[in-house]
């Protein structure tokens, strides 16, 4: 098991058609429990995952010594929701969660587009209603498949390639800080949306990007606030960070004024308690030509991470 998790406990159960349902409250628990125990893993920028031993990709398909910004965050969801579970139980949720029906394919990988994911099978995410809030901005992203593709060396299809334009809902960093004092206490998820100077950082051979870094924001009850010397509603982040090679603690507002050379703003979202994590994976026929196809490619040894 990668993760110890600090409360064994069985979780109680809600009013849901799905037998493993589990309540906000829980969710935060395990959130506090699995933020605290993967504050110690190395930060590294590429993808350390892949598809297993014989694919295209033969990397794991599960983290155990490092993580990057996007892998941390998979691998909290699937400790999370696997909580109870043994290890095949977790890889089973964590193909889920990094593969569109959960078809493990290089092609079929949601990671490789964050808006395509979040547009097409988000879940367990559910998206936190912006608009009209002080901040909200509309935008618009066109990505580079071919490039992309170009790049990394990779010979096969994408999932839905023929989608490459996207409308990105966020709010500034600003109205990020506002809009979460009026939330819940708990624990969010937020993507950054990538700017020019990140783009020119982080871009070469991928092209276009709009949401990137991947972000855990607890907010505070006033008990906790006081205890940890904070004002009511103020707010933290986690983030794996490549810069200090590790996953780091900052408190929001503090975070938003740092990247606002490499952020235009934050998509926020929160966990789905009815998300029925056991359920089997799911294939249209495009899933299934992704599969026959990527299983003709050669194992390729030197294909890019980045």
């Amino acid at each position: 098991m990668f993760i110890e998790s600090r409360r064994k406990r069985s979780a109680p159960r809600i009013e849901s058609t799905n037998a493993n349902a589990l309540t906000r409250e829980i969710i935060n628990e395990r959130f506090a429990a699995l933020v605290a125990n993967t504050l110690h893993l190395p930060v590294l920028r590429e993808d350390m995952l892949g598809e297993g031993e014989g694919a295209w990709d033969p990397d794991p398909r599960y983290p155990t010594t490092t993580v990057n910004c996007i892998v941390w965050l998979q691998l909290i969801i699937a400790e999370l929701y696997g909580w109870d579970h043994d290890q095949e139980t977790k890889l089973h949720i964590m193909d889920r969660i990094r593969y569109y029906g959960g078809h493990v394919a290089y092609g079929l990988r949601k990671s490789h587009y964050l808006d395509l994911w979040l547009m097409l099978e988000p879940e367990p995410l559910v998206r936190i209603r912006l608009t009209g809030l002080p901040g909200y901005t509309r935008g618009f992203i066109k990505v580079k498949k071919e490039q992309f593709k170009t790049f990394h060396d990779y010979r096969g299809p994408l999932y839905r390639e023929e989608v490459d334009a996207f409308d990105i809902d966020y709010i500034t960093g600003e109205g990020l800080v506002n809009c979460v004092r009026n939330l819940a206490p708990g624990y969010y998820i937020s993507f950054g949306v990538a700017g020019p100077y990140y783009l020119s950082l982080y871009g070469q051979g991928q092209g276009p990007m709009g949401l990137v870094h991947s972000l855990v924001i607890k907010v505070s009850d006033s008990s906790e606030a006081q205890q940890d010397g904070q004002s009511d509603g103020e707010a933290v982040v986690y983030h794996a960070s490549t810069v200090s090679g590790s996953v780091n603690e900052v408190p929001l507002a503090e975070y938003v004024g740092r990247m606002s050379n490499l952020f235009h703003g934050y998509a926020l979202f929160e966990l789905d308690p009815n998300w029925d994590f056991l359920a089997k994976p799911t294939a249209d026929e495009e899933m299934k030509r992704i599969l026959d196809c990527e299983a003709t490619l050669p194992r390729h040894n030197d294909h890019r991470k980045l």
